[in-house]
């Protein structure tokens, strides 16, 4: 997977990246002060560690690019045609990640269903920032990594939408997809 920077990602060590998630104790050995996010993936990547490494640029990323992220994979799905509805609210979101767009994601998530890469990409939207809460009620901030768990759950749920006998090379495939995203050579505005 090594090629290129991965110009997304503000933290400089794998270490600064972990601390945002519960790595668990396995993915913790392999951990190096000295390690970059880069080297980190692909030391998951040749152990074939492919949802640690998901997760792990799940919470890397930007929470926009993240998002991003899980759409792509979405639309790669077999299950993307059945929750379109979803999949727009969460590309709407990515391309304009106003009040109103965060919000109107929630609804188009539920109406498809969390249970979808779709509906974990829409609602990933709505969990990355503002309130929680009905925009009437006391403001209830999402927890900060929480955006980062949907999109590593909205991509692990896409690649699973292939079929399990796809599944790792799906995986493989998606977490490809992620690096792009982190490159910067995967965008949203290049799909205008």
């Amino acid at each position: 997977m090594t090629q290129g920077e991965l110009s997304r990602v503000s933290a400089e060590t794998a270490s600064e990246v972990c601390e945002r998630f519960d790595a668990g104790e396995e993915l913790r050995k392999l951990l190096r002060p000295d390690l970059s996010p880069q080297r980190y993936l692909d030391l998951l990547e040749k152990k074939q560690l492919y949802p640690a490494a998901i997760q792990f640029l799940a919470h890397a990323l930007p929470k926009r690019e993240a998002v991003w992220w899980a759409c792509v994979c979405a639309r790669a799905s077999a299950e993307a045609a059945p929750a379109a509805r979803a999949l727009r609210a969460a590309e709407t979101w990515v391309a304009d990640p106003s009040e109103g767009n965060r919000r109107a994601a929630l609804p188009a998530a539920m109406a498809d269903g969390v249970a979808t890469a779709a509906g974990c990409a829409a609602l990933a939207a709505f969990v990355s920032g503002g309130s929680l809460a009905p925009p009437e009620a006391p403001p209830v901030p999402p927890v900060e990594n929480l955006t980062a768990q949907t999109v590593a759950g909205a991509v692990v749920l896409a690649a699973s939408e292939l079929g399990k006998e796809k599944a790792a090379e799906s995986l493989r495939l998606f977490l490809e997809r992620g690096v792009d995203v982190a490159r910067g050579t995967s965008s949203w505005t290049a799909r205008r």
